[in-house]
């Protein structure tokens, strides 16, 4: 559940870090190094990182929805805005680079992807290559949902 959670995030243009099988002593180290925030569905490790003193944010609800309004209520996040453009690799957290010219990756998509949208985006850390198609579209509804909650 948190590594979807952590995909959207990224979409988003979070900075975010999954961490999945990893000893809780390895992440209460980096949260203490990077300062960064905890996204847990495990009490015992969100109970730990409060003592560490590390903003940590207890995900427990039934819907990706109630997890993600209660990630951005406690952020103190009032408006998602669907027009990002500071995006991330929904695989690896780098930062997306728009493709300058769409010619250059014509052969690494569908030729009616590639002739339906105008704008690429592509990870220059593991390659992969992004544009608006339905993930898209499926993102900005879960943020009008959102949205209209917070």
């Amino acid at each position: 559940m948190l590594g979807k959670i952590a995909r959207k995030l990224r979409i988003l243009g979070f900075d975010t870090i999954y961490m999945l099988d990893t000893e809780d002593r390895k992440i209460l180290d980096l949260l203490i190094q990077t300062k960064r925030i905890l996204l847990t569905s495990d009490k015992e490790l969100f109970y730990r990182a409060k003592k560490h003193n590390c903003h940590s944010i207890f995900i427990n609800k039934n819907t990706e929805i109630e997890n993600l309004v209660t990630i951005f209520s406690n952020l103190e996040i009032k408006f998602i805005d669907t027009k990002i453009n500071c995006y991330r690799c929904s695989i690896c957290n780098t930062k997306l680079k728009t493709v300058e010219d769409p010619n250059t990756i014509k052969n690494e998509v569908h030729q009616k992807v590639f002739e339906n949208n105008a704008i690429f985006y592509r990870c220059y850390r593991c390659n992969k290559l992004y544009w608006s198609g339905s993930h898209i579209k499926n993102i900005s509804l879960l943020i009008e949902k959102i949205n209209k909650i917070l």
